[in-house]
């Protein structure tokens, strides 16, 4: 049991992580065992996220406290709450192939830019590419141009060698 000082001290400290991000998850991980949390911590950590458990009622404090959405009602998540934090994508990644392997564990919402999210929606952010996915898709349609005309300049000689070729064989 936390005293009250130690409250107040991790709804500042929750505060300013949430008030720092552009989003943050909510995720319910009841009957998740202790050791997979572990493991989900860490793969969270490696790709530049993090995760606080955190009491409801703490966590509505810390969110009303910094005024990020109109109407967010923490009582109404279900389950055992924690906050993901960090960089959101990969921390979504990371949870959906966590939620994979473990049936229990589910998203519950989250917050992006001051707009209440649903687990759908939160879901469908595990999905979009990383960025450096982007990157490399981008390079591959700026390249296809060039490639296409190196081929198409390619085979103007190759074409008069074949023919000359032929004509060759004929004679």
């Amino acid at each position: 049991m936390l005293r009250k000082d130690q409250k107040i001290k991790l709804v500042e400290e929750i505060s300013s992580n949430i008030k720092g991000e552009k989003a943050v998850l909510f995720i319910d991980f009841k009957s998740v065992k202790t050791k997979s949390i572990e493991k989900l911590r860490h793969d969270l950590k490696n790709v530049g996220a993090a995760m606080r458990v955190v009491r409801k009622t703490l966590l509505g404090k810390a969110i009303g406290g910094i005024n990020i959405v109109d109407s967010f009602e923490v009582k109404k998540l279900e389950g055992q709450v924690a906050v993901v934090f960090g960089d959101i994508l990969s921390g979504a990644k990371a949870c959906a192939a966590f939620a994979k392997q473990e049936k229990n564990f589910k998203f519950l919402g989250g917050i992006l830019e001051g707009r209440l999210l649903s687990a759908k929606e939160v879901a469908a952010l595990a999905t979009i590419p990383s960025r450096h996915e982007l990157l490399g898709q981008l390079a591959v349609t700026l390249n296809s141009p060039m490639r296409g005309l190196a081929v198409a300049l390619n085979g103007i000689p190759k074409s008069l060698v074949i023919a000359l070729n032929e004509i060759s064989k004929k004679k």
